[in-house]
């Protein structure tokens, strides 16, 4: 357990310190603006996220005692909206810039490659394989995928009212069919909600092979 809580610290401790780095350099660039895109929404809540572990690891170390439940619960939110973007950076914006070469732009251009692989990767490391997981709950799927069905309700509407263009292109839904806005809006809700099955039934996984 204490070794397991060491791992987690450590790479919590590297993902806050990569996060805060490359959202400050997000944020001097694009002011408030970056709280219209997923990514750096996901991207902060995993740098909270990765803070309130480092400092519950070091509470339970001291203690002798786990992580709480609710810390564990913050995480896989967190988790299950980086699983989210990884998905939607593979297999939407990667197609739509070019194939290989746009994923290439999207996966080590700039602070993207902190925001689509190295901060994801570890978190997700970290959470399954080191911080023990969480039992499996029904309401844990809601929560994991409320704050993408709420980002999404709201800069459709945004877009819709024209007080927002973008940030991404299946977004514009003035420029695009109808069709194409429920096709697009059913894929992120089913895709969301796919993500957060999956993160939960692998958190009590985890939950399960911790308590070994």
């Amino acid at each position: 357990m204490r070794e397991r809580l060491g791992y987690a610290f450590c790479l919590n401790f590297i993902v806050a310190v990569a996060e805060g780095a490359s959202l400050f350099r997000v944020a001097s660039v694009r002011g408030a603006e970056m709280l219209t895109f997923y990514t750096d929404c996901t991207n902060l809540l995993a740098l909270f996220a990765s803070v309130i572990l480092c400092a519950s690891a070091v509470r339970a170390l001291l203690r002798h005692a786990p992580i709480p439940l609710w810390v564990r619960t913050l995480r896989l939110v967190s988790v299950a909206m980086l699983g989210v973007v990884m998905l939607v950076v593979l297999f939407v914006l990667a197609p739509l810039l070019g194939g290989r070469g746009g994923l290439s732009v999207l996966l080590f251009g700039g602070t993207m490659y902190y925001h689509h692989l190295f901060c994801p990767v570890l978190s997700i490391l970290s959470f399954f394989l080191f911080e023990g997981g969480v039992p499996a709950r029904q309401w844990q799927v809601a929560l994991s995928l409320l704050p993408t069905v709420l980002y999404a309700s709201a800069l459709y509407l945004l877009n819709a009212t024209g007080r927002v263009q973008g940030p991404y292109p299946f977004f514009l839904v003035r420029d695009l069919p109808a069709w194409l806005v429920v096709a697009v809006g059913a894929g992120i809700f089913f895709g969301a909600m796919g993500v957060a099955h999956l993160a939960r039934a692998l958190a009590a996984r985890a939950d399960r092979w911790a308590a070994q």
